[in-house]
């Protein structure tokens, strides 16, 4: 599909948007709805795309200018977040990118020398490369994973530092699908991940900015409403988790990725279209209220009939 005139300069407006959306897990049965994992090769737990350069260069801004809120590390995970460390140093090596001769930084695929501080692991993890990264470990109310520290530079309406110390049910608190059925299922995911089978799913919002660092509180998102006149943008994440041998911590990885929905194919436009009008009451509220979902699926019709050659079909209000 070539991207229209309006689609190009939408990618042309922010460096890290991408003309096409790297995932889209909403065409497929099996990848639409939660958990939706599948297996992956552990040599791609992290990915590299075209926005690479431009994410890891606003990471590096971010860690240094809102390391407070982008960083968080607990004691009890110390040891974890050394492991995590070496593993994502080894990983990036045998992807490409190369140690200094001394050892103590790791040279980027896009040349740009990254401390591997010891006594500051979280900072060293957020600029390896372009996921985000949290860290859970056993111990929680029922046996529920904790989250002991996160290297989060591109939020999606969170706040590291109100999830840090929590299990997951309390973590997943806002989200209407996430309910005692699913939080069991996930727990027993949890359980079950081995160290030489990680897992992936893809998880999919639509959003009015084409910022990925997005953090807000609980408090603020509640209030919070998308604009519909704005662009919109779809806001892919590529969720891996693994465990590491050493200490057992369960490790989440965060890979976001953004792209204009005039990009989208008209398969695609469609396919979002139907996944948002099947939402109930409390996911629509959850995802930016009815009129704001009204309107992104108007938009994506009219991308769809563009996209078919056909006339756009709007749904009345």
């Amino acid at each position: 599909m070539t991207a229209s005139p309006i689609a190009k300069a939408l990618v042309d407006s922010a460096p890290w948007l991408l003309d096409h959306a790297p995932y889209v897990p909403f065409m497929e049965k099996r990848t639409a709805h939660p958990p939706g994992l599948v297996p992956i090769d552990p040599a791609e737990l992290t990915v590299e795309l075209p926005d690479f350069g431009a994410q890891v260069a606003h990471r590096d801004r971010l860690v240094a200018e809102r390391a407070a809120i982008v960083l968080g590390l607990e004691p009890a995970a110390r040891e974890a977040a050394l492991e995590l460390l070496d593993a994502l140093v080894a990983h990036q090596v045998s992807k490409g990118a190369r140690l200094a001769p001394e050892g103590e930084h790791l040279v980027r695929r896009d040349g740009v020398a990254v401390p591997l501080d010891r006594d500051d692991p979280m900072r060293a993890i957020a600029r390896l490369g372009a996921e985000d990264w949290c860290i859970l470990m056993p111990g929680g109310p029922g046996g529920e994973y904790v989250l002991r520290a996160g290297a989060l530079c591109f939020p999606a309406r969170w706040i590291l530092a109100e999830k840090m110390g929590k299990p997951l049910t309390a973590i997943h608190d806002p989200v209407p699908d996430y309910g005692d059925d699913l939080a069991r299922r996930v727990n027993r995911i949890f359980d079950a991940i081995r160290v030489d089978r990680p897992m992936y799913r893809v998880n999919w919002l639509v959003y009015d900015t084409p910022e990925p660092h997005l953090p807000r509180g609980v408090a603020e998102k509640k209030h919070y409403l998308p604009d519909p006149s704005k662009d919109l943008f779809l806001r892919t994440e590529r969720q891996t988790l693994h465990r590491l041998p050493g200490t057992g911590a369960v490790i989440f990885g965060i890979k976001t990725s953004l792209t204009p929905l005039a990009c989208l194919s008209a398969d695609e436009a469609m396919a979002l279209a139907d996944g948002l009008e099947g939402f109930d009451a409390a996911t629509v509220s959850y995802r930016g209220g009815a009129p704001y979902l009204s309107r992104v699926a108007s938009v994506l019709r009219e991308i769809a009939g563009q996209g078919r050659g056909e006339a756009a079909s709007l749904p009345s209000n």
